[in-house]
């Protein structure tokens, strides 16, 4: 039988007959639906804390030097040449390196009669990095536009501005120590808070690189941490590799980290003078993917639930179908159309009832995450740092959908087999006799 002719046969029986695919069709499509929702948010939520530590720390792959040649450790990069040399020699050719400077746990920030211990003060090259502060959540100035050039600006987050009492446009007070262990201020008007409460955004604020420099007591070229900057992370432990060994032939360079424990480990060695690390995204935020693993964990289990409940009632459904059809298969049969003929009808009818189902199932997924984007999740604590502008979002990846249809198609066709090769099996003179 022609292709053609199998689907529009197929077709025709499926539409004719469509109440009796009815109770299936409801399940693939909520199974469906539910199979999506459950891998896109798992998606979204693992975007989601990479867009926020790629804001945070300044890139994908990282190289970061430590000093302890004064009174106490610091973030500090004294030989940006070789640095640069050795970025070079690993050809990953990165979208862009962003320069940061950090004044780590050094920092208070106040504000009419409050301070705030600042965990990092990013210095920042504003024209490099606009593009990462534009995807964020921010309350702006006037005019909606926030800039970091000149120096006396500084954007903060909602935490610290709300520990604060402070608005956009209001002056605060930066205090740092400087490498020589000196006390330093400046004031700073607020451009924009970024409303970001998770582990992330507490205790954070930005400002130009070259105007923390000056205050710190470092040359204006100077900075704590090159970041590379790649379209996605892909193969980010093979570039992390090569990166590490450019920069070991180069400096002197702690050994290549694998997790965040290993980092926390080689910080707590000793060394003299600057000490160079190289470390990737994933690596930084490794113990946050480790709760996002478990959590994906625990949805691979309700995917196999789902689908284990599309598959049961797929095996029903088509039991009953084809116990019903058997007189007509049969006949089909002794008017000479062959077995492998009329099992492609019936694969065909479950192809386009998959599609439609999907079809339906995609839609009602975009409903329920709609729903789902609306509620607050404040009182899970921590769960900030999964959620995109403070909201749940999904990333509906085409790789992952192709292979979800391509799942639910597969418990069709096996659902359908075996009912499917006993109907067809039974002769003419079996059916009319009655047996099974």
């Amino acid at each position: 039988m022609r292709f053609f002719h199998a689907t529009a046969l197929s077709a025709r029986y499926l539409f004719g007959h469509f109440r009796k695919y009815l109770f299936l069709f409801i399940a693939l499509s909520f199974g469906f639906a539910f199979i999506t929702v459950i891998t896109s948010l798992s998606a979204g939520m693992r975007d989601a804390v990479f867009q926020a530590a790629q804001l945070h720390y300044g890139g994908d792959l990282f190289v970061l030097g430590f000093d302890r040649s004064s009174h106490r450790m610091m973030i500090r990069v004294a030989d940006a040449e070789a640095v640069g040399e050795a970025i070079d020699a690993s050809r990953l050719n990165p979208q862009a390196i962003l320069y940061r400077t950090n004044c780590f746990e050094k920092a208070v920030l106040y504000f009419n009669g409050k301070a705030v211990r600042q965990k990092n003060v990013f210095g920042v090259d504003w024209d490099a990095e606009a593009a990462l502060f534009n995807a964020v959540d921010m309350s702006r100035g006037e005019g909606g536009k926030v800039n970091l050039d000149g120096g006396d600006t500084i954007i903060i987050s909602a935490p610290v501005a709300k520990l604060l009492g402070a608005r956009v446009g209001d002056t605060v007070l930066l205090q740092v120590d400087t490498l020589t262990g000196q006390k330093n201020s400046a004031d700073l008007r607020i451009t924009g808070i970024i409303s970001d409460a998770s582990l992330f955004g507490y205790y954070r604020s930005f400002m130009d690189r070259r105007a923390l420099n000056a205050l710190l007591g470092m040359d204006s070229d100077e900075y704590s941490s090159a970041g590379l900057l790649f379209s996605d992370l892909k193969g980010i432990n093979e570039k992390a590799a090569r990166l590490h060994y450019a920069v070991s032939s180069l400096l002197q360079a702690a050994p290549y980290m694998a997790n965040r424990d290993d980092f926390s480990y080689q910080l707590s060695r000793s060394w003299d003078g600057v000490r160079y690390f190289v470390l990737s995204l994933p690596v930084y935020v490794s113990q946050v993917t480790e709760l996002l693993f478990a959590l994906q964990g625990g949805s691979y289990i309700l995917f196999a639930m789902m689908l284990l409940i599309v598959f049961t009632s797929s095996v029903l459904t088509y039991r009953l179908i084809l116990h019903e059809r058997r007189m007509e298969f049969a006949t089909m049969q002794a008017m000479g159309l062959g077995e492998g003929s009329l099992f492609a009808v019936l694969f065909f009818e479950g192809a386009i009832l998959t599609l439609l189902s999907t079809l339906c199932g995609f839609l009602f997924s975009h409903v329920i995450l709609f729903i789902l984007s609306r509620f607050s999740y404040d009182a899970i604590p921590g769960f900030e740092i999964f959620l995109r502008n403070g909201r749940l979002s999904a990333d509906f990846s085409p790789a992952t959908i192709a292979a979800n249809v391509g799942i639910v198609f597969s418990a069709v066709v096996l659902a359908l087999l075996g009912p499917a090769l006993k109907s067809l099996r039974a002769g003419l003179a079996q059916v009319l006799a009655g047996g099974e």
